[in-house]
């Protein structure tokens, strides 16, 4: 009897060295324990801004609505046209769209190139942007990239700033190259609209893709 309860003993301590020894769980502070899980969740905005333009973007531009229905859409009822065309981030306001088509150069400025979608027409229905951008427009308006996935704000925050560089330096040189007045300029481009019709003329919009083409080759 008293060597069985040695033994008891012994393996009783023994199992506690171990658990010691190598802990089932760890007891941490609860901001340590946030903080962790925020750093492995954290990504490189650049990496994910450059992924999105290259991999996740172009699918979207594709079914990039069509400019002139837009802006007619806009003029007759802008509710209906944010219901059929636009895209609302949370409760705000406003709503995105993201269009495509051709329209003809009427002026060139240093901060924007004036398009008519009418040929015979000097008054501009939409604003290409061709100088700095800010704003979430880009980041915000195909809905693929969403807050809720990312650790904290900044992140997602600096993605939108990371997305706008990439258009200052790939896309902005193209418009101020190819914007001739007299001359179509074919481009893919998202907006910002409110709710107030008159506001939005002419509409203004980042470019994200751009071509041109002489008014002899345009349909």
């Amino acid at each position: 009897m008293f060597r069985r309860c040695i033994l008891v003993v012994a393996v009783i301590a023994g199992m506690g060295l171990l658990t010691w020894l190598l802990p089932l769980f760890h007891i941490v502070p609860l901001d340590n324990a946030r903080a962790s899980k925020a750093a492995e969740k954290r990504v490189d905005p650049a990496v994910l801004a450059e992924h999105f333009w290259r991999e996740q973007l172009p699918v979207e531009l594709a079914k990039a609505h069509d400019l002139r229905a837009v802006l007619e859409a806009i003029a007759t009822d802008i509710q209906a046209a944010r219901h059929k065309y636009g895209r609302t981030v949370g409760i705000s306001s406003s709503f995105l769209v993201l269009v495509q088509g051709s329209a003809r150069v009427v002026s060139v400025d240093s901060k924007n190139v004036a398009l008519s979608v009418r040929g015979d027409s000097s008054e501009p229905d939409v604003l290409v942007r061709a100088a700095l951008i800010s704003g979430n427009s880009v980041r915000d308006v195909t809905g693929l990239l969403n807050m809720n996935d990312f650790a904290n704000s900044q992140d997602f925050n600096e993605i939108a700033m990371q997305l706008n560089r990439i258009v200052e330096e790939r896309v902005l040189p193209e418009v101020r190259e190819r914007a001739v007045v007299g001359q179509d300029l074919q481009f893919i481009g998202c907006a910002e609209l409110t709710g107030n019709a008159k506001q939005q003329k002419p509409l203004k919009a980042i470019p994200l893709r751009v071509n041109s083409r002489k008014p002899e080759q345009a349909k």
